[in-house]
């Protein structure tokens, strides 16, 4: 697990975010990535430039797109096919 945290003082270097992200995306064979904030452009393209052959875009906050993202998110943790570990920086329930 990689975790990214900036503060007040420091922000976090996006660009090692996308280097992370573009290695996870060979290892699982990612095919498509959509960025939810239009503000993302830049990353998308060092992100696009980067992960040739991976469909790379901006999305725009729309309630459909945002519906049908965390509509799969559901399904892939109620059926057990996208598995979330504690963290140290998480809240815990007891």
């Amino acid at each position: 697990m990689v975790t990214f945290q900036g503060s007040r003082a420091e922000a976090v270097d996006l660009e090692a975010v996308e280097d992370v992200v573009a290695e996870l995306t060979l290892l699982f064979k990612v095919r498509r990535w959509v960025f939810e904030a239009p503000q993302a452009v830049a990353s998308v393209q060092r992100f696009a430039a980067a992960t040739p052959g991976v469909s790379v875009e901006a999305g725009i906050r729309q309630s459909t797109l945002q519906g049908r993202i965390f509509g799969t998110l559901y399904r892939l943790i109620a059926n057990r096919q996208l598995v979330l570990y504690p963290h140290d920086n998480c809240a815990r329930r007891p």
